[in-house]
């Protein structure tokens, strides 16, 4: 249970999910209370940032009852109560990723709504959708990159997994003047959405899922929680699942000699997921539909059309950016994740205990 009035963690919070609110000018107010019968502290705790009721757990079953099935639940085990305390204080959204790089500012801009226009996703279809109005707050810098978070000591569990949805959107596809825009979407409101225009030429739409891919596996927080990245481009999934391999050994040429397009996002998305894999985090790929109706596709699309309208921003060099991952990839050891050991009682060293019926009632009676 949530730690009982005489010694719980009191959270003032303003619940508007996904994220905690509190005021920009002091932390988010934490009070502790201790009686005089406060009993023996557990050695861990759990804390909850987000989930049915944030605040801190004795154990991991109770912690369990508010984070398991909760979209975007962020929480932690921590050794002490004042650990615990300070990562719930420590910001209102989930980990950023480390960032070695200098932030682009022409990537943190933020954009109250768009105007309609007449970009549309690349497909077969020739409708045109316009873009409806979208709020959303500045994005976390395209220079960061995935670093794994401390290990928090749980294990991975299918029970529950952090869902997010890519996109990408280019008006012109294929033509002089195109204009390629990114979204990435975790849930309605959500502060981790993001909508920014492709950076880089050519200006593509397969150009523009490959970055939608890799601006969520750079902002999503890495946890033992498998991360499923949702897409409806087959192009970016098999480049990075299936194609990868054989262009390694090609030095990166196609069957007919020529140079692999996208080669420098695919090296780089790779490198982010491997980064994970290693820190203990699998992280799956999904096929959707596109325009099927499912509201994560939806609303990735729609963050993706509203980044064509965005101005044009600076190319990363992705090249130093996987090698400076790659770099810290061979530094870091592979998490592992043990597993609680279940061993095997024998039952008969207990029979000499097991009473029967006139011996219970006879125990029952003397007590």
């Amino acid at each position: 249970m949530l730690l009982p009035r005489s010694r719980a963690v009191h959270l003032h919070v303003y619940h508007h999910h996904p994220r905690i609110s509190r005021s920009p000018s002091r932390p988010l107010a934490v009070a502790v209370r201790c009686s005089d019968t406060m009993p023996k502290a557990p050695r861990v705790y759990f804390a909850v940032r987000v989930g049915r009721e944030p605040g801190i757990y004795e154990t991991w079953e109770e912690c369990r009852k508010q984070v398991v099935r909760y979209p975007h639940a962020v929480f932690k085990k921590l050794k002490t109560l004042d650990a615990a305390t300070a990562w719930v204080n420590e910001c209102d959204t989930p980990d950023p990723m480390e960032s070695d790089i200098e932030p682009a500012d022409s990537l943190s801009q933020t954009m109250a709504s768009v105007s309609p226009s007449s970009l549309t996703k690349a497909s077969h279809s020739s409708s045109t959708i316009a873009p409806t109005p979208v709020t959303r707050p500045s994005n976390p810098p395209l220079s960061a990159t995935a670093g794994p978070s401390k290990p928090t000591g749980f294990s991975s569990s299918t029970a529950f997994e952090d869902v997010v949805y890519t996109d990408g959107a280019c008006s012109r596809n294929g033509q002089a003047g195109s204009v390629a825009g990114v979204g990435v979407w975790w849930g309605p409101n959500d502060p981790r959405n993001i909508s920014e225009r492709c950076p880089g030429s050519p200006q593509t739409n397969n150009r523009a899922e490959l970055i939608a891919i890799i601006r969520a596996l750079q902002t999503a927080p890495t946890s033992p929680i498998p991360l499923v990245i949702k897409t409806d481009s087959k192009y970016a999934m098999k480049c990075i699942d299936k194609w990868l391999p054989l262009w390694r050994k090609n030095n990166f040429r196609t069957s007919e000699g020529r140079p692999v397009k996208n080669s420098e996002l695919i090296m780089y998305a790779d490198a982010l997921t491997s980064m994970r894999k290693k820190a203990g985090q699998e992280v799956r790929f999904e096929h959707v539909a596109g325009h099927a109706g499912e509201p994560g596709n939806e609303g990735a699309d729609k963050l993706a059309v509203s980044g064509c309208e965005l101005r044009e921003v600076s190319t990363p060099n992705w090249g130093e950016l996987r090698l400076q991952l790659e770099k810290k990839m061979r530094k870091k050891k592979t998490a592992v994740i043990v597993k609680p050991k279940v061993e095997t009682v024998d039952a008969s060293m207990f029979a000499d205990m097991i009473l029967d019926k006139e011996q219970l009632l006879a125990e029952l009676e003397e007590s």
